[in-house]
């Protein structure tokens, strides 16, 4: 009696619930937004007090503060081309109170190095200042000049280019540089400092004939004049320096910068920072600043901001590429892999049958099975090789794996060539079966390894792997086994991956292969 209409009246109860609930929590999150900031803003900058962003931050804190609830305070982490900072930064609270001052030579970094960072774990929510690219030279050297410059370049034999000089291998500097030479048609040779104000110095000193940095670079050195900067129109700032274009280069570039938030912070702090920033662009004392360093103030919202820079890290990219500063594997070597790995097979077979025949006697199993682990490693050593890997880079993501191969090859070599056991007697025969095996089984148990390495990576391959390897060899106690082979993935972790910056596999399953 009553059954259906009761029935929904408790479904009609429950509906009217759910949506009271989803619209409090709703209004719970705008209320949160409306009261965001209730706590000071940080912007993390990478480089030292007094650099070009960092003075930026500290304006921008300065006069955004005016308009902002809470302090705006400035945290500078330097180290490792702004790796340090933007690590700093992702592992910091996503919750909208973490900023971190952004750079066009950030797309270089994030490129060039393997810190496992990618413009895609960050929101860039505001580019405030362009910095156009200058090309600098000495006013009292044989090129005080860009025509000068372009005519000493071709004078030049080649074996002696003309010398450029400039921060770093890879940034936005050397970039821009091999854009210039490609604009002028010109050869030069890039020669990289620790340091914009190191390369400055060196200018001064008359060590190279151009310095590509920007116009403040000049600011109180007399000596130092823009031959060409690399935007639409003259700077305010520094109307005397020409520009490319009006000297029939069709070439500009600049050094933008800006903020960026950690990807996942809520939308109302995405939101707050850039109507913030926004003001900002437009405040007359900023702007008046901005141009007093030689650069221009601009504006770029969110969406415009990362489509931009979307695009310019594809470029950075392909430049990057095309200039061989990123390690790459070349699938396309001289030869097909199963060409090269039959060749070599032939070779390893060839030289086992002139070593049994030098020696009058077949080869026993452990010289056969150190045969085909040379075999093995002479393959994988001659793969790391088909890794292009810039000529400053002291490791590379081949480093781990030829150093494996050559301890395999090493270790089967030695095998191969020390004194074979004599041959056994009848009665071992069953002793030589068991040995087969215990071979045959490290054998499969190696190439079960390195798929695994592929799959899971080195740390979850490598642990049961060694425990496994331990009791085909006689040693039954796996705690211990575990705990060295754990120690030992420890320590390879803590010289690979953050000494020397060979990211350790991870795995197709797991991560990075």
């Amino acid at each position: 009696m009553g059954g259906p209409r009761l029935k929904s009246a408790i479904a009609t109860a429950a509906v009217a619930g759910w949506i009271a609930l989803v619209v409090g929590l709703e209004a719970a999150g705008d209320g949160a937004g409306a009261a965001f900031p209730s706590a000071p803003l940080t912007i993390v900058v990478h480089s030292k007090p007094g650099s070009a962003v960092d003075l930026m931050a500290r304006r921008a804190a300065e006069i955004a503060g005016d308009r902002c609830p809470v302090p705006i305070v400035v945290d500078n982490r330097p180290g490792t081309q702004g790796v340090a900072a933007m690590s700093h930064v992702l592992g910091a609270p996503r919750d909208g109170y973490t900023l971190l001052a952004v750079t066009r030579a950030f797309l270089s970094t994030l490129n060039v190095t393997r810190a496992g960072v990618s413009v895609d774990d960050f929101r860039w929510i505001a580019r405030l200042v362009d910095d156009p690219e200058a090309v600098i030279v000495n006013r009292t050297s044989a090129t005080p000049d860009l025509a000068a410059l372009v005519a000493d370049a071709d004078a030049r034999p080649a074996a002696e280019p003309q010398i450029w000089i400039g921060p770093g291998v890879g940034g936005r500097d050397h970039l821009m540089a091999r854009q210039t030479w490609r604009a002028l048609g010109i050869r030069a040779r890039w020669i990289d400092y620790k340091s914009g104000p190191q390369a400055v110095l060196a200018m001064l000193r008359g060590e190279g004939a151009a310095y590509v940095g920007n116009a403040a670079d000049v600011a109180g050195k007399p000596d130092l004049v823009v031959a060409a900067v690399a935007s639409a129109e003259r700077l305010p700032a520094l109307p005397q320096a020409p520009t490319f274009a009006e000297q029939g280069v069709p070439l500009e570039a600049s050094m933008w910068r800006g903020f960026a938030y950690a990807d996942g912070v809520p939308e109302q702090a995405v939101r707050y920072a850039a109507a913030l920033f926004e003001a900002l662009s437009r405040d007359p004392r900023w702007r008046a600043y901005i141009t007093s360093t030689y650069a221009t103030p601009t504006w770029d919202g969110p969406a415009a901001f990362e489509a931009l820079v979307a695009a310019e890290d594809a470029q950075t990219r392909a430049e990057l590429d095309e200039a061989g500063l990123i390690t790459r594997y070349l699938a396309d070597g001289p030869l097909p892999l199963g060409l090269v790995g039959a060749l070599l097979a032939l070779g390893v077979a060839l030289a086992a049958l002139a070593l049994a025949r030098r020696r009058g006697r077949r080869p026993p199993l452990d010289a056969l099975v150190a045969a085909g682990g040379l075999w093995v490693a002479l393959f994988f050593v001659y793969q790391t090789l088909l890794f292009r890997v810039p000529a400053a880079n002291v490791t590379h993501p081949a480093t781990l794996p030829w150093l494996w191969s050559s301890l395999l090859g090493g270790l089967s070599l030695w095998v191969l060539l020390r004194p074979w056991r004599p041959a056994a007697a009848p009665g071992a025969a069953a002793a030589t079966r068991a040995g087969a095996r215990e071979a045959l089984a490290l054998v499969a148990a190696t190439v079960a390894y390195g798929l695994a390495v592929h799959l899971v990576g080195f740390v979850v391959a490598t642990v049961p792997f060694v425990v496994a390897g331990a009791r085909l060899v006689g040693y039954r106690d796996g705690v211990v086994a575990a705990a060295v082979a754990s120690l030992f993935v420890v320590a390879c972790y803590g010289v690979f991956d953050l000494a020397l910056g060979v990211t350790l596999p991870s795995g197709a399953w797991l991560g990075r292969g």
